[in-house]
């Protein structure tokens, strides 16, 4: 059963996937809240002056850019081919993706998730629930009917819902990755992809593959 828009989704994690994972939801027109326990992209801005081994294409999608050149007409991205540095990838990328209309009012800092759970709703249906604590050690818990769960291998939390609601609950990223094999952040825009064709019950949707139109 597809989650038509504006239902309500949250985005566990606003590192360089839960960006992209949130960017994409809005361009649909889901409602999300994104929870990072930290600041945006903690990670990158870790590496430092480390350079990536990848070139700058690989680590953007035509919807980030799409989304920064709306908000910013002046704005130039990195070459294509560019190796940048964990800074550089933040300032001239991440960062300004999650300044954007669609991203930066979404954002809950300094949040962290502690149970992801269901219930039932008067209506007699079923919705995924997200308990968060935040700084402050204010704790809520919301509803949601779609979540998508970006927090990376760091964060060994199985918070997988009953199996009959696997279908709107989703990891993305590197969280259960098989370490023999490279992760690239090419996977995890397939993943995205592959998410939202379940959640929107279309095989064929896939907004990366137009999205150079949005760019002209």
């Amino acid at each position: 059963m597809a989650i038509d828009t504006p239902a309500r989704l949250a985005i566990l994690g606003a590192g360089p996937l839960g960006l992209e994972t949130a960017l994409y939801a809005r361009f649909l027109g889901y409602d999300i809240v994104i929870y990072e326990r930290g600041e945006v992209a903690t990670n990158v801005r870790a590496w430092g002056g480390e350079r990536m081994d990848t070139p700058f294409r690989t680590s953007c999608t035509a919807l980030g850019i799409a989304a920064i050149e709306a908000q910013d007409e002046s704005f130039v991205p990195p070459a294509a081919d560019n190796l940048l540095t964990g800074r550089e990838w933040f300032e001239r990328y991440l960062l300004p993706l999650s300044q954007t209309d669609l991203l930066a009012d979404h954002l809950r800092l300094h949040t962290t998730v502690i149970a992801v759970g269901t219930v039932d709703t008067e209506d007699g249906d079923i919705m995924l629930t997200v308990s968060s604590r935040d700084a402050v050690g204010q704790e809520r818990t919301e509803n949601f009917d779609g979540v998508l769960d970006c927090t990376g291998p760091g964060n060994t939390e199985n918070w997988q819902p009953p199996e009959d609601m696997a279908q709107y609950y989703h990891i993305l990223g590197e969280k259960y990755h098989d370490l023999d094999q490279p992760f690239r952040l090419a996977d995890g825009h397939n993943q995205i992809r592959h998410a939202f064709a379940i959640l929107g019950d279309r095989e064929t949707l896939d907004l990366y593959a137009g999205a150079t139109q949005l760019l002209r």
